[in-house]
């Protein structure tokens, strides 16, 4: 009997953490701020050499840490297995830091659905059930920190510590999707906002009405792309868009055929975090399309990040230059006098984030705001400063021209420099859709060569995940008044003169009226329009579930939708 109970001790002794949690505990620093990460280490021993998902494995992260501008850190955690788990990423603003913040697959409530100083325990941005399969937890433990915006803040670990016990977090099952599914992985790096990192993307698409396997080893496409993220405020959401461009193995721009759209290199993954529609922006642009002009085209997926589930995205044609895009003449470094100097250009409003020039008008109800536009095509730095000079003088004749008191003249107004119906049913999207973005961000339009219309055109729509009474600020959630009057609304908005002004000429205005009672016979009319709607849903219909079951937002406030939203 002596015997026996020394060996169940010494089976005790030898396995505790078969029915007690371990804590290891680390050491903090200072987090670097040169755009280099920093490390800190645990090491872990005389644990079970198997991690699982039933009965031992990792429970939770602690950490806490100071900083200026916490909104700046993306936390990662990696294993002895080299594994990487995001736990959180642009997230506090310019709050302090990180106060007793433990992070597990098991919370219940997300990290970013809390705020500063982020005390109690949180479920993290990544799955951290993916860590419990089947490694050996010994060995090193690292807690991964980069500053995403070097040289401005200063910041320090304090302390960090890792738990691991009978309550294992368990991966969240995603097995297969009856949507196509692209994996993506970076090696171990963090997805910047700039430059592009290279990473492997794998395309499962067994075609339509075929299911789509996450293991399946036969892809649609393998290859090499680069990466960054997108966006203004969605980059401080927990699910991110991205940028990509396919590559040959040397690096270089490769253009193919991706999930059926036209071939090309450049494409975006919308998250629509904020939409939980998840189609807002595919809506508006087939809509667009359906009055007859180019949108970018979409298709719905589901994205897999260093084996870590994403949800759904939108996987979206960027905008470019081409005969299937928008389709203006191609403008070479050489096209410097004559027609060739004409086209094509395209250019857009949005953020002055990229060199551009100032209107000379300012915008209604804001004496003191000049609406700022930027070069997309060719990019301002591959512009000759004569093709630079033409466009802008284009532009600068066209407002003058609208601003100016012929503006309505036939031949001295603005007409000369603008294509009527294209301003149209530009406006008739933003103002069905309620845009809160619309004409003053994301606002692109473009010039072909004189030989080939030469006049400006609206478009292509971009960026509507906030239309369609999505947002809670300067009265979009209000069905009444039109999304070009938001200066009236909010004096800083930034909408341009161009949509007051086009209002009040009498022959837009009718012309206009003339459009609307069309369309709403034929394109957007209540049936044709639900029903654009209600395919969409339908391809969503699975899909949709698994995204909100990974990201349990429904119900629960996201800036900025409205009250009334789930």
């Amino acid at each position: 009997m002596i015997s026996f109970r020394l060996r169940l001790l010494t089976l005790l002794i030898s396995f505790p953490s078969l029915f007690f949690a371990q804590t290891f505990s680390g050491s903090g620093g200072a987090i670097l701020d040169d755009g280099n990460s920093t490390a800190f280490d645990i090491s872990v021993s005389s644990l079970p050499n198997a991690l699982n998902t039933t009965n031992f494995g990792v429970e939770r992260v602690c950490i806490n840490a100071v900083h200026q501008w916490v909104g700046d850190l993306s936390i990662r955690l990696r294993a002895p297995d080299g594994m990487l788990i995001p736990l959180v990423s642009g997230l506090g603003g310019d709050t302090d830091g990180f106060v007793n913040t433990c992070l597990s697959g098991n919370a219940s409530t997300s990290i970013f659905e809390v705020w500063y100083p982020f005390t109690g325990e949180f479920r993290p941005f990544g799955d951290m059930g993916q860590l419990n399969n089947g490694q050996d937890p010994n060995g090193i433990w690292q807690l991964i920190i980069l500053d995403t915006y070097p040289g401005a803040d200063a910041g320090a670990l304090i302390d960090w510590s890792i738990t691991f016990g009978p309550n294992p977090c368990k991966p969240f099952p995603f097995e297969s999707s009856d949507l196509p599914i692209l994996k993506i992985t970076t090696a171990g790096q963090t997805i910047m906002n700039e430059p592009k990192l290279d990473a492997q993307l794998e395309v499962i698409d067994n075609g339509p009405g075929l299911r789509n396997y996450l293991d399946q080893t036969d892809f649609a496409h393998s290859g090499p792309i680069g990466i960054e993220l997108r966006g203004n405020s969605s980059q401080g959401m927990p699910k991110k868009s991205y940028n990509f461009e396919t590559r040959n193995d040397a690096g270089e721009d490769k253009e193919l055929k991706l999930l059926q759209l036209p071939k090309g290199s450049d494409f975006v993954l919308s998250a629509n975090f904020s939409d939980k529609t998840l189609m807002r922006n595919a809506l508006a642009y087939e809509t667009f399309r359906q009055l007859g002009h180019y949108a970018s085209r979409t298709r719905f997926c589901e994205v897999v990040l260093d084996n870590t589930y994403q949800g759904v995205y939108v996987l979206t044609e960027d905008i470019r230059r081409d005969s299937s895009r928008v389709n203006v003449a191609k403008l070479k470094e050489a096209d410097t006098t004559g027609v060739a100097l004409t086209g094509g250009y395209v250019c857009r409003i949005d953020w002055n984030h990229s060199p551009g020039w100032n209107s000379q008008f300012s915008q209604p109800n804001s004496p003191n705001i000049f609406t700022y536009f930027q070069h997309t095509y060719p990019r301002w730095n591959e512009l000759q400063p004569v093709q630079q000079n033409y466009i802008r003088s284009y532009i600068d004749s066209f407002e003058v021209a609208l601003h100016g008191p012929d503006f309505q003249d036939a031949e001295m107004g603005w007409r000369r420099f603008g294509e009527e119906n294209t301003f149209i049913d530009y406006l008739i999207l933003n103002e069905i859709s309620k845009n809160v973005d619309g004409y003053r961000l994301s606002t692109f339009f473009h010039k072909d060569r004189d030989d080939r219309g030469g006049k400006i055109q609206m478009g292509p729509p971009w960026d509507y995940d906030l239309a369609f009474y999505n947002a809670d600020y300067c009265e979009n959630f209000n069905t009444s008044g039109y999304a070009f009057d938001i200066n009236y609304v909010c004096g800083d908005a930034g909408v341009p003169f161009w949509w007051e002004k086009l209002m009040s000429d009498t022959l837009f205005a009718q012309n206009l009226a003339c459009r609307w009672q069309s369309l709403r016979q034929t394109t957007l009319k209540n049936p044709h329009f639900f029903g654009v709607i209600d395919s969409m849903a339908s391809v969503l219909a699975e899909a949709q579930s698994r995204n909100f079951e990974f990201w349990p937002i429904l119900g629960k406030y996201v800036w900025p939708n409205p009250g009334f939203l789930p």
